[in-house]
């Protein structure tokens, strides 16, 4: 269970506490606060045992402009908004903090209502909120929720009236699905940088005890029984010139594993949930005896395979095994070699748990 505390700055400030338990939110009290209109925000007192804080903004703190982009991804659309509205910005883009809600289609164009924030205003609630502890993870807007479903422009200048009721209920839309989120670039919620920043302590961890595990179990083999420990090593071998074909020093296979884990330590940061060891093991089983790797990549959640097999349907094969522990696996390149091989590149992203 995770108990949450919705602020709403509003002309009458109040915060809801709810509770979130397999999937469904409820509140279950609610309580009152002070901001003046330069954001001297005050609390009588704070809930206890909130788990994560989320925000909404009035809409006379924000500013809003209607364009029209080619195009609706949303991070292509925060990239360009900066430069659509600088010169309309008082001390430009960089005096703000962007966010983007899409509206309706015109002729084939899509329109964005552009959403931002003077920096200065933002830190200000931020910092005040802080005095009380309080780190909101998302910083949305209660009226902008209304507004974007059935857009009319006169309602940004004149927002219709949200009874206490009706505002409840749109926070608890905006905690399943929150309109937009401010808390951005200089302003992004640094508890989640917190917890990956974790995991990647635990990653570096798990690296150390697994090649401290192999080394062990190594040596206590090799020290009693030599005829079984080089059975070991060539067992090893055998699979790291499977995984790893082109790499022709293939009888000293335990100590290249050790190279090649300490690379992927080296990019943890970028290998944050996925188990590498555990990607080689399930791809040394595919493509057995009709392809090969060549070079496997690891980046980001995302994987590149590049290979060779004897024929097109072996790599459709391949990506099928593939598929039942990867998502979506796609054949990006594919030739034939003056061998007569196949030679192929699949990308794939990790499955999550």
């Amino acid at each position: 269970m995770e108990r949450i505390l919705f602020i709403d700055i509003a002309s009458e400030p109040g915060y809801y506490i709810m509770e979130r338990k397999s999937g469904s939110v409820k509140v279950i009290g609610t309580g009152n606060f002070s901001c003046t209109k330069d954001y001297d925000i005050s609390f009588p007192e704070i809930p206890a045992n909130i788990d994560v804080f989320y925000l909404s903004l009035p809409l006379s703190a924000l500013n809003c402009r209607i364009i029209e982009l080619p195009f609706s991804d949303k991070e292509k659309i925060l990239s360009i908004l900066p430069f659509e509205v600088d010169n309309i910005i008082l001390n430009g883009a960089e005096s703000v903090i962007f966010d983007s809600i899409k509206l309706e289609d015109n002729k084939g164009k899509n329109r964005i209502l552009a959403v931002y924030i003077k920096k200065s205003i933002l830190n200000r609630i931020l910092d005040r909120l802080k005095t009380f502890n309080i780190d909101p993870k998302i910083a949305t807007s209660l009226e902008l929720n209304g507004i974007a479903k059935d857009f009319n422009a006169e309602k940004l200048l004149s927002p219709p009236e949200m009874k206490p009721e009706e505002r409840i209920n749109t926070a608890l839309k905006e905690i399943k699905d929150n309109t937009i989120n401010l808390r951005r670039g200089d302003f992004s919620y640094v508890k989640d940088i917190e917890r990956i920043r974790k995991a990647a302590a635990w990653t570096k961890m798990l690296f150390s005890a697994v090649l401290i595990f192999l080394a062990a179990s190594l040596f206590l083999k090799t020290a009693s029984v030599k005829k079984e420990s080089l059975s070991i090593q060539k067992e090893i071998n055998s699979a790291y010139s499977e995984v790893f074909p082109k790499d022709k020093k293939t009888n000293a296979g335990p100590y290249l594993l050790k190279l090649r884990i300490k690379e992927l330590k080296d990019k943890e940061d970028q290998l944050i949930g996925i188990s590498p060891l555990n990607l080689l093991l399930k791809l040394a089983e595919t493509g057995k005896g009709n392809a090969i790797y060549n070079e496997i990549g690891m980046e980001k959640g995302r994987v590149t395979l590049k290979g060779e097999a004897a024929s097109y349907g072996d790599i459709q094969k391949i990506k099928e095994d593939i598929g039942a522990f990867l998502n979506e696996v796609n054949i990006t390149d594919s030739k034939t070699s003056t061998q007569g091989k196949i030679i192929f590149t699949i990308s794939a992203k990790e499955k999550k748990p």
